[in-house]
């Protein structure tokens, strides 16, 4: 038998942080506004799909990871429907949902006051938040606030991000005045409409150091004392937790509560508070940017099965794709999907069970479960809901909206930003500012246009002009330098066009490095420089070298192709490749991408890959006795596979000789250890 590598021990798991059993947590399931409106006249917000999971789910994962272990939901609109999904969920027993008809957030919280069932400090979360942030400190340096000062009832968290930030929502145009040395909030005024602020003196004259600051989000984060909830209970005319209630207190000359804040730099925090940061912030999970709570680790949502690919492609089991279709780069696509041929899909989600057909381009795009798309359509930016169908020949122009079970075609050019519902205004009710006006939709089309004042504001694919000229603040450069240091992604969001530089030039620098037989760290410090000029990942640096050295040996076939690649790849693996593995846990991901690249570069339509397919799991072994993959990766890999599409499987199958040597050699070890420990 072969000599067995010693294997690495894995990381102890770090565990969640240490939990206080009175710490509650109360996420308010109602946003109390129609920003997603008309698809939220018929599910509720915290429900909507982000990435095919519902929203709700990171919220409760990302509760239930810094340690809260009680957790209420206040469900206003929709409850019966967010009921009955914690019920089925797996939530059922550890989240308890309040059922209360409320118009406002201070009604819903003066509700939970009188029900008396918060007994100390309480996280305090809208449903519609992703984050990744640890609050342990936080809560820590709030109960410290807390001990010295009983009059500090709240911790608020503010997110470093710059007025043009893509997660930031038109109406927030937050302004603070913030202690220098304690962190108290002393001013706060979040009024898109205004242009100036005022501050009183008394704030200068009490406060020594005062910083203002235009540069935060207000991720409605919030460490609140149970004073918070009796707060709004003797105010019974506060409505608005910051409107009423902060800018209440902050200016109140007979209150002496005091309210602190955190900024949080290296972490995720957003919110999915309106169509433009929906697209956002579902961009930021392709990207990454949450880690862990992302799609490939297949714990938000039960049943998910998604594999990561090379480029932020994300595939489900199951999934149809005609061999002539093209998924590019930052897309998604869930369960039982079938995709047509030629048709090409462009940084899109697309959802379960969905019929995409041929000849259709699908750009930008968040198509939901069960939706049919018939041949040659476009659909750029938009939203196409559960049971949504677009038929032959349309163009859904940017922008649009296809609320539940709507119809358009065929033949549409349905113009941009219009938002197609079948919701009908009850008899009986107004509703203020909205108009179903009758609109074209084609022979067998199903709905009304929503028209409303707000859309103005509120338009999917709409950024601001500061973005279209890539202008991005360099603290915020160096906050994605941190995050992505500390291993916490492995896709960095940038344009198509400069992933395809990127690799151009990763090429030419390897390629040229090996032909002149450059110094190894010449090499390496040229392609680190490139990364960090792209914000690239360490996984793509270790595939282009991997797929460069390959075609450095094509030409060749057989023996000599085998002998060929092996001298390579004992040359620069230890010298190149293993370099840019990354740190930690990264290095497992980048391997499993190694892999994934080398089946990419045997699948490209070139004669002499097939040469290097013939010899795949021979080659496959080299990689391995090589240290570039190891056998964790391989059996990973393995598993990806076996559900992947069928042009992908085969590689599964050509390598399943060797992936089965792997386990019976492992076996074997163990049985070694075994009969070793037996003989002490």
């Amino acid at each position: 038998m072969p000599p067995q590598k010693e294997k690495k021990k894995k990381k102890e798991d770090e565990g969640f942080p240490e939990i206080n059993e009175q710490f509650q947590g109360l996420i308010l399931a109602d946003s109390f506004d129609s920003k997603f409106a008309p698809i939220t006249k018929e599910a509720p917000r915290c429900l909507l799909p982000v990435i095919n999971i519902p929203l709700i789910e990171y919220t409760l994962e990302w509760m239930a990871s810094v340690g809260v272990l009680e957790i209420f939901i206040f469900c206003n609109s929709h409850h019966k429907m967010i009921k009955d999904y914690i019920d089925e969920s797996r939530w059922s027993g550890r989240v308890k949902c309040i059922i209360f008809n409320s118009l406002s957030a201070g009604e819903a919280l003066r509700h939970v006051y009188d029900l008396s069932i918060i007994k100390g400090d309480f996280l305090l979360v809208s449903g519609d938040l992703v984050s990744n942030m640890k609050i342990d400190q936080v809560l820590e340096a709030h109960k410290e606030r807390r001990k010295k000062d009983k009059n500090a009832i709240m911790t608020t968290i503010l997110k470093k991000a710059p007025p043009t930030h893509r997660t930031r929502s038109f109406q927030d145009d937050v302004m603070v005045a913030i202690d220098k040395s304690s962190g108290r909030l002393l001013y706060f005024d979040n009024d898109p409409k205004t242009r100036t602020f005022q501050v009183e003196m008394d704030i200068i004259k009490n406060h020594p150091e005062v910083t203002f600051r235009y540069d935060l989000l207000d991720c409605r984060i919030d460490i609140c004392s149970p004073e918070v909830l009796s707060l709004f209970a003797d105010n019974y005319d506060w409505e608005d937790l910051r409107k009423d209630f902060v800018i209440g207190i902050l200016t109140s000359e007979l209150l002496t509560d005091a309210i602190y804040t955190h900024v949080i730099s290296g972490e995720y925090a957003a919110r999915v508070k309106c169509l433009r940061t929906y697209e956002a912030v579902s961009m930021d999970v392709i990207h990454r940017w949450p880690y862990p709570f992302v799609p490939d680790n297949n714990f938000l949502s039960a049943g998910t099965s998604y594999t990561h690919r090379r480029n932020g492609r994300y595939i489900e089991k199951d999934v149809k794709l005609s061999g002539k279709c093209e998924i590019h780069s930052d897309t998604v696509i869930g369960e039982g999907s079938i995709i047509g041929d030629d048709t090409h899909i462009y940084s899109s989600v697309i959802g379960r069970r969905c019929k995409i057909g041929k000849n259709v381009v699908i750009k930008g795009s968040f198509i939901w479960d069960d939706a049919i798309i018939e041949d040659n359509v476009v659909i750029e930016t938009s939203i196409v809901c559960n049971g949504a169908r677009v038929l032959q020949k349309c163009n859904i122009q940017r922008g649009c909206v296809l609320s539940f079970n709507t119809s358009v075609g065929p033949g549409v050019n349905l113009p941009a930003h219009s938002k197609i519902t079948t919701y009908e205004i009850p008899e009986g009710e107004e509703e203020d500012e909205i108009e179903l006006k009758p609109i074209n939709l084609g022979k067998y089309g199903n709905g009304k246009d929503w028209v409303s004042e707000f859309n103005k504001n509120n338009l999917l694919g709409v950024e601001y002009k500061i973005s279209d000229e890539k202008e991005i603040d360099e603290e915020i450069k160096q906050e994605y330098d941190l995050i992505f240091h500390r291993g916490l992604v492995d896709a960095l969001p940038s344009a198509g066009k400069d992933q395809e530089n990127f690799e151009k030039e990763a090429h030419d620098i390897i390629l040229n490095g090996i032909t002149d037989d450059a110094a190894f760290e010449n090499i390496a410090m040229e392609l680190n420089a490139l990364k960090f000029a792209y914000n690239e990942s360490f996984a793509n640096c270790c595939v282009m070298a991997v797929q460069t050295l390959l075609e450095h040996c094509s030409g060749k076939s057989g023996v000599a192709l085998l002998t060929a690649v092996q001298s390579i790849m004992s040359k620069y693996s230890t010298n190149l490749i293993q370099k840019f593995f990354g740190p930690g846990e990264e290095e497992e991901e980048t391997k499993i991408e190694v892999l994934w690249g080398f089946v990419e570069f045997c699948q490209e339509d070139k004669k002499e890959r097939e040469e290097f397919k013939k010899l795949f799991p021979k080659l496959l072994q080299v990689f391995y006795d090589e240290d570039i993959v190891d056998e964790e990766s391989i059996l990973e890999w393995s598993k990806q596979a076996q559900k992947a599409e069928k042009k992908d499987e085969q590689f599964y199958k050509l390598a399943l000789p060797f992936i089965d040597w792997l386990q019976q050699a492992e076996e074997e070890s163990e049985e070694d250890d075994d009969e070793e420990e037996e003989d002490e």
